[in-house]
This record gives structure tokens, C-alpha cells and sequence, in this order.
């Protein structure tokens, strides 16, 4: 299983275009699980507020999940591919799920304060109307740690889509090609 050399535009294309199409998803999920949205709806109409403005935002969430899908999908593929390279590795559990493990592990560290200010951002109420100015009220309020705030459970949640994605991504790839779904 390698990874040709035209893969990242690939990879990074179809991580941006996953970005923008989820934006309303992610933005109901954050006011939804924040207190921010609508109460007591339907899943149609917590989708209808999250069209809505406030926009603010929209940038640092759609360029966090463009280059954290990129690091996962990418970087798991060409670590199984290397890993795979050795004896010790060659079409073991270790070589597919250590890869996403890895990667996704390092992404959600690094992102969790974009995520932790992009959220706050999402409050209709909320005074800061950039990502700059949410971490510094988040860091004010809650010192740096709470950047980080919700860290484990961001990470258990990124490393299980990962891992479900490279379970079932050689599966797709080894099948014949009319009958992949």
C-alpha cells in the first residue's frame, strides 16, 4: 500500500471540501452542546441556526479542519505505508492503527485552542469577535490549561474516526473495482 506522489493535493483537497461542507454540522454541534443554539428543536432546525450568523469563526474552523483531516488521512496513510516497509510491521494491527494514533493524537493538541476559541466565537452574546480575542479571554478567565480544556475527550474522539477510517479504507482498496460501494 503506497501513497503516489500526487496524493497530498488530493488529500488536501478533499480534506478542504469536507471542511466547508461540515461547517454547519460543527457549528450546530458546538452551539447545541454549549448552551448557545435553540432549545428543545429539531435536528432541521438547530441546522437552520447554525446557517445563521454570527459567521465569526468561519475561517479559523474551516482552515483547523482542512490541515487536521490533511495531518490524520495523509500522514496515517504514509506512516502505514512506512511502517509497512519493515518485516516486523508488514500487514500487522500495529502498522494500520499506530499511524492514525500518532497523528491524530498530535492534532487535536495543537488544535484543541483553535477549537476551544472557535466555539466560544459561536455565542450570539459573545463580546470577541476573533479567534485572537476568544483565547485571550479564555486563557484570562481560565489561564492557558483551560486552552486545553476538553483535550481527552477531543483526542478519543479523533483517534476513533481515524481508526475507523483505516479499517475500512484497505477493505475499499483491495476490492474489485465494480463491486466498491
Amino acid at each position: 500500500m503506497g501513497v503516489d506522489a500526487g496524493a497530498p493535493a488530493a488529500y488536501l483537497l478533499g480534506s478542504g471540501g469536507a471542511a466547508v461542507l461540515n461547517f454547519p454540522l460543527w457549528k450546530a454541534s458546538a452551539m447545541a452542546q454549549s448552551g448557545f443554539g435553540p432549545r428543545g428543536g429539531s435536528y432541521a432546525s438547530a441546522y437552520a441556526a447554525a446557517l445563521r450568523p454570527p459567521y465569526r469563526g468561519v475561517a479559523s474552523v474551516v482552515l483547523g479542519m482542512t490541515w487536521a483531516r490533511f495531518a490524520i488521512f495523509y500522514g496515517s496513510d504514509v506512516g502505514r505505508a512506512e511502517l509497512e516497509k519493515t518485516e516486523a510491521f508488514r500487514g500487522t494491527t500495529a502498522a494500520v492503527a499506530l499511524p492514525p494514533l500518532a497523528t491524530a493524537t498530535f492534532v487535536q493538541c495543537v488544535n484543541q485552542p483553535i477549537i476551544r476559541g472557535s466555539v466560544s466565537l459561536q455565542d450570539p452574546n459573545a463580546a470577541e469577535r476573533t479567534l485572537a480575542g476568544a483565547l485571550r479571554r479564555v486563557a484570562a478567565e481560565r489561564g492557558v490549561r483551560g486552552l486545553w480544556r476538553g483535550l481527552g475527550a477531543g483526542q478519543g474522539r479523533c483517534v476513533f474516526r481515524a481508526r475507523s477510517f483505516q479499517s475500512e479504507h484497505p477493505r475499499v482498496e483491495s476490492a474489485p473495482r465494480d463491486h466498491r460501494p
